[in-house]
């Protein structure tokens, strides 16, 4: 009897890790919504959507050296999701430096400081949807519905980096406060005010209820 039981439960421990094997835990993030998971973004709970069904795909490119897209990605809209898979590999040459060094210098990515300035990156670009391979709009990640103030509210966006560095300093209307690790990054821009200042920060907080919205272009 006892090795009868003892038999059970070893073929059942190894029916359990067979299944665990084959159907691996699905990626989640650390922070609903805004994390990069292994180089991915994952974009479900869509709001604002017309129809479940009203785009099959996205479409988005990065750009690097002075504002040249330097690769595009694609993925499919299936069962409510996306996932978005980003590339890893670039090569020196493709990616732009991280701040300007002049007023004019309009190939360096970013208008601030930086405690390096030998640092590269390549930002990705608007999140487009398609629908049988027709523009029918694009995604957004944020906290703000498209109602009331933007104030306050955050607007996330990506930036890949090939080393840490950190962002200060002004321009116009940006303040600059954020802190990037060597691969892909998430910040965002908060307004502070209506019609003035805002910051750039990699700084988000877990409890911003952000989420991601669609903004069709057909009317």
């Amino acid at each position: 009897m006892l090795i009868a039981v003892l038999w059970l439960f070893l073929v059942g421990s190894l029916v359990s890790c067979s299944k665990d094997e084959n159907n691996p835990p699905e990626i989640e993030p650390e922070v609903p919504n805004i994390s990069v998971v292994e180089n991915t973004i994952l974009i479900s709970d869509i709001a604002g959507l017309p129809e479940e069904d009203f785009f099959d795909k996205v479409q988005v490119e990065i750009s690097g050296s002075c504002w040249e897209i330097i690769e595009g990605i694609e993925a499919a809209y299936e069962d409510g999701k996306i996932t978005l898979e980003l590339p890893t590999e670039f090569s020196a040459e493709q990616l732009s430096q991280v701040v300007r060094s002049h007023s004019t210098d309009y190939c360096g990515f970013w208008p601030a400081t930086s405690d390096d300035t030998e640092a590269l990156v390549a930002g990705l670009g608007d999140i487009i949807a398609y629908k049988d391979g027709q523009k029918v709009g694009m995604l957004s990640l944020t906290d703000w519905s498209g109602e009331g103030s933007v104030a306050g509210k955050y607007f996330v966006y990506y930036q890949y980096a090939d080393r840490p560095f950190t962002l200060s300093g002004y321009s116009s209307t940006y303040r600059y406060e954020a802190s990037f690790e060597t691969g892909w990054n998430v910040y965002a821009y908060v307004s502070l005010t209506e019609e003035g200042t805002a910051i750039c920060t990699t700084s988000i907080p877990e409890e911003a209820p952000l989420t991601w919205y669609f903004k069709s272009w057909v009317y």
